[in-house]
């Protein structure tokens, strides 16, 4: 292999960017938090081996999940951006071959998640000092750890490789992702028959064994194999299920790097395309935006709201994702309780589903609005634009009645069916009163349409100052969704000094009228409730002061010159 000097150079590069330092410093306080919030929040259980065994299934979820997500904002870009530059070609007029070409940006960008990984590691056999875990486990999790982040890169390499847009291939990434993680257990739980389940038993093992949730699942204690979503009896092989559940991911990576070669090496090398394709790719563009008379009055009805508005929303389809979503989203937990019953109506259930929903809606708002920025920030068509009747202000509106046009009718749909669920169906679960899930489920709502209006200020002035949708995502999902619950984190200890005085007189208010016994009833779900409210009082205050107050002003602003300063920096 000849990618050594080109790794070299890239390694380089990286070491100038303030990313790679910041990913190491923000990784460890992170994990340094959560460690100090989970020996406070669970020291009623005592200093030993019921806490040090809580701790590190906390540690290992979350190092999970940062191995699993983190290379989708920084490798998910890594080849499709020499397709778009026309880069790629000239890297094979040298003697690179594909394979080079893959194994450089794989080096290149995992080197710093492999860093950030490793920052986990120390405070993970933090552990080892509090009692309850052992040397081998925690060797063990290291590599299912190490294991998952080399699947995710090479899963994120694979589909940058064959895709070319950019924020197309984000969220290809996560769709794979997702399919590769989770898809199997959802393949087992809701499609194999109980008929005939002895049949498919080494199907079951395999399919499972595919996921790195299974590695996970045996190095914490079965807590996935313990929840009522993913209940899934694991087919065990002794000792050597561990490692087979290692094994198969870690064989699918290399296929996945094997396969992106290949990728990259049939776009530069000329051949002409199949017919076959060709046909495909051409119907494929006539369904996305249509025919004729079809694609003129989807242009007409766009230009009839606004003229930015049709250039975000050329494609006939782009109206019907956000209502394929939420249609998609309801039919799964119908078809969940027609075979679960009242398991998908408790509030973990239900709490844990309108999260995910809710914060992917919320990143999707962000990608509308940074997506069209970015990509003519990049093609220099943006300060043409600005030079219109439109101006900044002009753009920007566009963009945002495009956005509204996109969500508001099947985000209303979605609301209306959550409060009618959480207000008939839902269930309390087992340490929670009823009352309490409906307080939390409607503060959500109130803050996914908060978040929805405010996330996209703050993508757009992202999408400016980078140039790139995936950085501005990113960032915009740091900054907007992360931070607000630093910022409750720290504040939480110190609310009770205010929230426990105010309960307290509105009980004595209450006992007026009652005795204690039925006021103390009646008003302690309004006490459970008060973090509650101060979540909501610090997403406000964040919303308004940081979104609206802000970068508004800066976005307004500095637009134009913003613009006019990447481009005299591509010339120059």
């Amino acid at each position: 292999m000849n990618f050594f000097p080109v790794v070299g150079r890239e390694l380089q590069i990286a070491a100038r960017k303030p990313l790679t330092h910041r990913l190491r410093v923000v990784t460890v306080f992170i994990s340094l938090a959560l460690s100090g919030w989970t020996i406070s929040r669970y020291s009623n259980a005592g200093i030993g081996a019921a806490q040090g065994a809580i701790l590190f299934q906390m540690l290992s979820v979350v190092a999970f999940l940062f191995s699993s997500f983190a290379g989708v904002f920084i490798c998910s870009d890594c080849l499709s951006r020499e397709k778009r530059d026309g880069t790629l070609g000239l890297l094979f007029l040298t003697d690179l071959r594909p394979i080079d070409v893959v194994f450089w940006k794989f080096c290149a960008f995992g080197l710093n998640l492999f860093y950030g990984l490793l920052a986990f590691v120390p405070i993970l056999a933090m552990t080892l000092q509090i009692g309850g875990i052992t040397p081998w486990l925690v060797f063990k999790t290291v590599l299912v750890l190490l294991n998952c982040l080399f699947l995710s890169i090479a899963i994120v390499t694979f589909v940058s490789s064959i895709s070319k847009d950019e924020r197309k291939a984000l969220w290809a990434s996560v769709g794979m992702l997702l399919l590769i993680f989770v898809g199997p257990y959802v393949l087992i739980e809701y499609l194999a028959p109980d008929a005939i389940a002895v049949q498919y038993t080494m199907i079951e093992a395999f399919l499972v064994w595919v996921s790195p949730l299974t590695s996970l699942d045996e190095v914490t204690g079965g807590i996935f194999r313990r929840s009522s979503i993913l209940s899934i009896p694991v087919i065990r092989m002794g000792v050597f299920h561990f490692w087979i559940s290692l094994l198969v991911p870690h064989l699918l990576a290399w296929f996945l790097l094997y396969r992106s070669g290949r990728a990259i090496s049939k776009v530069t090398s000329g051949a002409p395309r199949s017919l076959w394709w060709e046909e495909i790719c051409n119907r494929w563009h006539y369904f996305l935006y249509g025919r004729g008379e079809q694609r003129r009055a989807h242009r007409q009805l766009l230009l009839d709201h606004h003229p930015m508005t049709w250039m975000v929303m050329r494609e006939k389809l782009k109206l019907k994702y956000v209502w394929t979503l939420v249609i998609s989203v309801m039919f799964i937990w119908v078809i969940g309780f027609v075979i679960n019953g009242e398991i998908m109506a408790e509030s973990t259930v239900l709490m844990s589903l309108g999260i995910f929903v809710h914060f992917f809606l919320k990143v999707w708002v962000a990608s509308e609005a940074a997506s069209v920025i970015a990509e003519d920030r990049r093609t220099g068509a943006l300060e043409l634009v600005v030079t219109t009747p439109l101006g900044a202000r002009g753009i920007i509106k566009g963009i945002f009645k495009a956005t509204l046009l996109q969500f508001w009718k099947p985000v209303c749909l979605l609301i209306v069916a959550e409060i009618l669920l959480v207000c008939t169906i839902a269930a309390p679960g087992r340490n929670q009163d009823l009352s309490v899930l409906r307080y939390q489920y409607l503060a959500a709502i109130g803050m996914l349409v908060v978040d929805m209006a405010s996330i996209g200020w703050v993508a757009i002035w992202f999408a400016l100052k980078t140039g790139s949708s995936h950085k501005a995502i990113g960032r915009s999902i740091v900054w907007m969704l992360a931070l607000p619950w630093v910022f409750y984190a720290i504040l939480q200890p110190f609310w009770g000094l205010v929230w426990h005085p105010l309960y307290q007189m509105l009980l004595y208010e209450h006992g007026d009228i009652m005795n204690w016994a039925e006021s103390g009833n009646i008003m302690r779900p309004y006490y459970k409730t008060g973090n509650v409210i101060l979540w909501c009082l610090i997403g406000l205050t964040w919303n308004y002061w940081y979104a609206w107050h802000h970068t508004r002003k800066r976005v307004l602003s500095q637009f134009q010159t913003l613009v006019s300063e990447s481009n005299m920096e591509k010339k120059s």
